[in-house]
This record gives structure tokens, sequence and C-alpha cells, in this order.
């Protein structure tokens, strides 16, 4: 177990380290203190709906470019931890 939280921490790193400034902050901010993965989706539309709105959040406008960004390094992240995403679950 305590391999797979490390192979989970060092992989969530690394999708986090890889993004712009703006989508960097939605996955620390927003979706990584998420308790589990179905918690942190919920928000997925709202960020959506914000970037297409300009709404602003914490003194920022998000782009849709990353807010989908910051979403796919939250589903990258949750890969190791087995968790299915919506998508995965349609198609067992």
């Amino acid at each position: 177990l305590q391999a797979a939280a490390g192979h989970w921490a060092q992989s969530c790193c690394e999708s986090a380290m890889a993004l712009s400034e703006k989508a960097r902050f939605l996955y620390e901010a927003v979706l990584k203190p998420q308790t589990d993965a179905e918690k942190a989706r919920r928000f997925f539309p709202m960020l959506r709906k914000w970037a297409e709105t300009g709404k602003e959040y914490r003194g920022e406008v998000y782009s849709s470019a990353e807010v989908e960004e910051a979403i796919a390094a939250f589903e990258r992240s949750a890969a190791p931890r087995n968790v299915p995403s919506p998508q995965q679950q349609k198609t067992e």
C-alpha cells in the first residue's frame, strides 16, 4: 500500500508540474484537496461553466483550455488509484 501511495504522490506531482500556472492553481486549490475522485469530478461542470462565462475565481478568469488542462491532470493523478472515470465505467 505504501508503494502505491508513493506512486500516486509521484505521478500526482509530475502531473501538476507540467501544468500552466492557472491550471496548476485549479488542480492544487480545487481538485486535489477533495477527499475522493468522485467529489473532485463534481467540480468539472462548474469549472467548465465558469470558463465559458468568464466568471472570476479568486481574482482570476480561467480559459476553457486551462480548465481542461487541470481536469486532465487530475484524471492522470487519479488513474494510479484505480478509480475509474465516468467514461471508463460506461465501457465496462
